[in-house]
């Protein structure tokens, strides 16, 4: 058995759209010779960034700011979503 791993990006407001398309795929993919199953997860949008700045103290996230990190979370959370999952399939 061979596993793919897809990451697709929506553009923000279209998230629904994409996930839509992808469950659409469904009775594509079963008539496939050799199709076991699937599973389709979606990324939480800023739940990594909520989790490191809840451990944080407010100091430290203050000192960050203030040091001129602010767009770091914009950065973090872009690049790290996808250790948050809410199952779609």
């Amino acid at each position: 058995m061979i596993t793919f791993i897809v990451t697709v990006t929506a553009k923000t407001g279209h998230e629904p759209q994409v996930a839509e398309f992808y469950l659409s795929l469904g009775n594509a993919l079963e008539a496939a010779p050799g199709f076991t199953g699937r599973k389709i997860y979606q990324a939480k949008s800023g739940t990594m960034l909520a989790a490191v700045r809840a451990g944080m103290t407010e100091e430290q996230r203050t000192k960050l700011d203030e040091a001129g990190h602010k767009d770091v979370g914009t950065r973090f959370v872009l690049a790290h979503t996808h250790e948050f999952y809410e199952e779609l399939l």
